[in-house]
C-alpha cells in the first residue's frame, strides 16, 4: 500500500538497486566474448530505436541520459519495462532483455545519482568485451558519465 505513495524516482532507485544487484555478479561470471555478444545486442537495440527518430532525446537517451530531463527518462524507462514484460517468454527475448537492461541501467545510473557508482561498475565489467564486439563502438557507443576509469 506504501507504494503508492512513493515518487517515480524512488520506485526506480529502488528497481535499479535490485536490478544492479542481479546483473553484475552475472556479468563478471561472463567471459568477455560473452559480453561482445550482449554489446552488439545492445548497439542492435539501440540503432533500431534511433533509425528513424532524429529527437535529441531519443538520441541522447542513449548516449548521455544524464542530460535528458527526468520525465523523459523515466517515461522511456516504463517503456522499456513494458517491451521486456512482453518478450520475456522466449529465449530471444531473454537475450534482447539482456542487452536492453545495459541502456536501462545506465539511464536510472545517470538520472539517480546515488546508483552513478553502479553504472560505473556495470561500464567497468562491460568493457571486457570492447575487444570481442563486431558493432559496437566504444567511442560512439559508451555512455557519458559512466565511463569506468577514472583519468
Amino acid at each position: 500500500m506504501f507504494g503508492l505513495f512513493k515518487s517515480q524516482r524512488s520506485k526506480f532507485k529502488e528497481k535499479g538497486q535490485r536490478t544492479f544487484d542481479n546483473i553484475l555478479p552475472a556479468l563478471k561470471g561472463m567471459d568477455a566474448s560473452e559480453i561482445g555478444f550482449v554489446l552488439d545486442g545492445a548497439v542492435g537495440i539501440k540503432n533500431a530505436t534511433t533509425m528513424f527518430g532524429s529527437k535529441q532525446d531519443v538520441l541522447e537517451i542513449f548516449r548521455d541520459p544524464l542530460m535528458v530531463q527526468e520525465g523523459i527518462a523515466f517515461g522511456t524507462l516504463k517503456e522499456w519495462e513494458q517491451h521486456m514484460s512482453s518478450i520475456r517468454g522466449t529465449s530471444e527475448g531473454l537475450s534482447k532483455i539482456a542487452s536492453l537492461t545495459i541502456w536501462y541501467l545506465s539511464v536510472i545510473a545517470c538520472q539517480i545519482p546515488e546508483l552513478r557508482l553502479q553504472g560505473r561498475e556495470l561500464w567497468g565489467e562491460l568493457e571486457r568485451g570492447f575487444k570481442h564486439t563486431e558493432m559496437f563502438d566504444p567511442d560512439e557507443d559508451s555512455v557519458i558519465g559512466l565511463e569506468p576509469k577514472f583519468e
